[in-house]
């Protein structure tokens, strides 16, 4: 490959290290991060450095040229990241990568405008947290969480009114 010459390549939030492993049911849970090459589907595992996690990653591949982030869903947090870099989010659900990145080369992957969950995976351990009240030393203060009550329901009883089966 020449030097001005820029592959086509992807970032692939994946369950596996291989063409028919699925596609990670959300990125910022991705238990591997390929980078594919649109045209030859070839494959390399995106290695993860000591203490970096998903969003360090996908700075990682931005500053690399990778421009096309696919998963299955995204949070709010993870979006706006990509948007600030300049990247784009590829929904690929319930498929392998092999048939997302051949989906995304002929232009069927949906790329998404907004995040595909309502919260980030944080704020739902913090909902967590308060419920339980398990704050530990963040020295939040513990929130108090209303009860939930389950509806009334209603018994009816049904008795016989003489005669047979009435």
């Amino acid at each position: 490959m020449n030097a001005g010459e820029k592959k086509n390549t992807v970032l692939v939030a994946a369950e596996g290290i291989s063409l028919e492993s699925g596609i990670a049911k959300r990125l910022g849970h991705s238990a591997h991060f390929l980078k594919v090459d649109v045209d030859t589907l070839s494959i390399e595992p995106y290695e993860e450095r000591p203490g970096e996690d998903h969003h360090a990653i996908i700075r990682r591949a931005a500053s690399e040229g990778i421009s096309t982030v696919v998963t299955a869903n995204i949070g709010p947090k993870s979006f706006d990241l990509l948007l600030a870099l300049n990247m784009n989010v590829a929904l690929a659900p319930e498929i392998d990568v092999r048939t997302a990145v051949t989906l995304l080369a002929q232009g069927k992957l949906r790329v998404l405008e907004t995040p595909t969950l309502k919260h980030n995976v944080e704020d739902r351990d913090r909902v967590l947290q308060a419920r339980t009240g398990s704050l530990g030393k963040e020295g939040h203060k513990k929130t108090k969480v209303p009860k939930i009550r389950a509806p009334k329901v209603h018994t009816y009883t049904l008795r016989q009114l003489g005669g047979r089966g009435h």
